[in-house]
């Protein structure tokens, strides 16, 4: 099953206020990536056999292309992933001998993202997020960019345009409240900064694509 970047970029405001989410597709990726860590996520057959009927049914949505399609693909993808970030929870929670082996590394990474989700629409400067984390300044910048492929601070802007996309296409607000209300105080500067990541300014993002 393949979903669309523009997916969670829609619903990346929502997805990201659940940490199983957070772990599955920021966290862990990283970490598999760069050692020998397991996946902790276990599906059985029950699990599989109960995800199984909704992914058929977005398939058939799909291929209908009836005109509450798209609502229906989406609503279905959401359960979905909420389904995944429950059973991990519950998987984690049973996986003593994981926790003890990972938990110190996984939960400052997750702590620090948490702060950034939270805190996004205010000044963020890297002594709130060691802080936050309580790690030394070496340390969490080399496991922070070692988790998500950048610095702290250029990943604060990513996620602060991500959710002003979702803002442009959702709502009625200026440009300047999107960019206040995210974290860019000045509009020349957030201008500036959602062109150089979509090739458009946030005018011509919303024009384009607001539906």
């Amino acid at each position: 099953m393949l979903i669309h970047p523009a997916f969670f970029t829609r619903f990346n405001y929502e997805l990201t206020n659940l940490p199983e989410y957070v772990m599955l597709f920021t966290v862990e990726p990283a970490l598999r990536r760069d050692s020998d860590f397991r996946f902790r996520l276990k599906l059985n057959k029950d699990n599989l056999d109960f995800i199984l009927p909704f992914m058929i049914n977005i398939i058939n949505e799909i291929l209908n292309r009836n005109p509450e399609s798209q609502v229906v693909v989406n609503s279905l993808t959401l359960y979905i992933i909420s389904l995944l970030c429950r059973h991990y929870r519950e998987c984690y929670n049973d996986d003593d001998h994981m926790q003890k082996r990972s938990t110190p590394q996984l939960q400052n990474i997750l702590k620090c993202l948490q702060y950034i989700y939270t805190n996004y629409s205010e000044t963020i400067v890297l002594d709130d997020l060691l802080k936050a984390t309580d790690m030394p300044k070496t340390t969490f910048l080399r496991l922070f960019r070692n988790v998500t492929g950048s610095s702290p601070m250029e990943f604060i802007y990513d996620y602060r345009i991500n959710i002003s996309k979702r803002l442009l296409l959702t709502t009625n607000k200026t440009i300047t409240e999107i960019g206040a209300s995210t974290g860019f105080y000045d509009t020349s500067h957030f201008s500036h900064l959602f062109k150089k990541q979509t090739n458009l300014t946030p005018k011509d993002f919303r024009n384009i694509y607001y539906r």
